[in-house]
């Protein structure tokens, strides 16, 4: 279940700044991105403990250059906010080996992607509302709000019969 969470949010994080550098016309940069959440997803495997404070800081570095020079705000604060998060989750799940196997690993888990997936969602309407009133709203940006909402019903679809 972690897993597939942080896959899902190191994917988004990435694609959300590579494509915000991309509608602002960085081409170059927009490919080093993705080509850097590929390491992102790789180093999960490869068990690298050091890269998810390497990426968050790197994450946050772009999120500032990105409000530095205008680039539409919803893909910057998606990127950091799922960079955020995939580094909570990278956290919480090296935390999760100290655990005792008398806790409820299975249910603090859930606990926890529950509630960080209902204060991104509170973030995302945030931003959208913004968005929205500052005349920047785009389809793809509707898009990305619309697949963010359909993962989240299927995340809730496996925990119901999970």
């Amino acid at each position: 279940m972690i897993s597939f969470a942080l896959f899902v949010c190191i994917a988004i994080s990435a694609g959300s700044f590579a494509w915000g550098y991309w509608q602002a016309g960085y081409d170059d940069v927009s490919r080093w991105i993705a080509a850097f959440g590929i390491i992102w997803l790789a180093s999960y495997w490869r068990k690298w403990k050091w890269f998810p404070t390497f990426a968050l800081g790197l994450s946050l570095l772009l999120a500032a250059i990105g409000v530095w020079f205008e680039f539409h705000p919803g893909w910057i604060f998606s990127g950091v906010a799922f960079a955020l998060i995939a580094w909570d989750l990278s956290e919480y799940r090296e935390k999760l080996k100290f655990m005792p196997r008398r806790e409820d690993v299975r249910g603090r888990t859930r606990r926890r992607i529950l509630r960080i997936s209902i204060l991104l969602l509170m973030g995302l309407a945030f931003v959208s509302l913004i968005i929205f009133w500052a005349g920047r709203f785009t389809n793809d940006w509707g898009l990305f709000l619309l697949i963010i909402i359909l993962i989240g019903c299927l995340q809730a679809i496996v925990w119901v019969n999970g």
